[in-house]
């Protein structure tokens, strides 16, 4: 399953298929502070021509999660099928040297995912046998190609869209606050 982003922002963005339907709506007003973005899944939306607007509500969309986004603590809170928990024990980073570039996920079939990050966004799990098995995969956009930036997510993976759009939202903010930080001290340091 292929998922295009409308807009180059995780947050703020459409989530269409390959027929150009819309799949997932991702909204995040802006706030000073505090901000939450809403995650809609589209389910109702009659083909025709398709507004890819990510602040207009589509027919047949039901609210399927909240992230509550705390910039300067690790209190970001994911509210989802009724619960709410914060997201450093509910996608906790892996431990060691290069644990903000890993996160883990146990899925609903119990088994351990992991999300990369930093030179590419992808989800993957290792089987009984020891090998990794791709779940999904961000594509970046490409001006060359005129490609939109794209959410591939593979037969293992078609179990589990919803919690795999979820988290990929988290993941991919989080990279580009990193990158947006990286920038601003390189920035800072050539300055001074």
């Amino acid at each position: 399953m292929e998922l295009t982003l409308s807009k180059n922002s995780p947050v703020n963005t459409v989530l269409y298929d390959a027929q150009g339907q819309p799949q997932y709506r991702i909204f995040t007003p802006f706030a000073f502070s505090g901000q939450t973005t809403t995650i809609y899944r589209v389910t109702g939306h009659r083909p025709g021509p398709v507004d890819y607007n990510h602040k207009t509500p589509y027919s047949g969309e039901e609210e399927l999660a909240r992230i509550h986004w705390h910039s300067f603590s690790r209190m970001t809170t994911l509210e989802y099928n009724g619960q709410s928990v914060e997201f450093h024990s509910f996608l906790p980073s892996q431990s060691g040297l290069f644990k903000h570039t890993r996160r883990k996920l146990t899925g609903p079939d119990n088994r351990t995912y992991d999300w990369h990050m930093k030179s590419a966004c992808y989800l993957d799990f290792t089987d009984g046998s020891g090998s990794t098995i791709p779940v999904a995969r961000f594509h970046l956009d490409n001006i060359w190609k005129s490609k939109k930036p794209m959410l591939e997510i593979s037969p293992a993976g078609m179990d589990m869209v919803d919690l795999i759009v979820i988290t990929f939202v988290y993941v991919q903010n989080k990279e580009e606050e990193s990158e947006h930080t990286a920038t601003a001290s390189a920035t800072a340091a050539a300055v001074s």
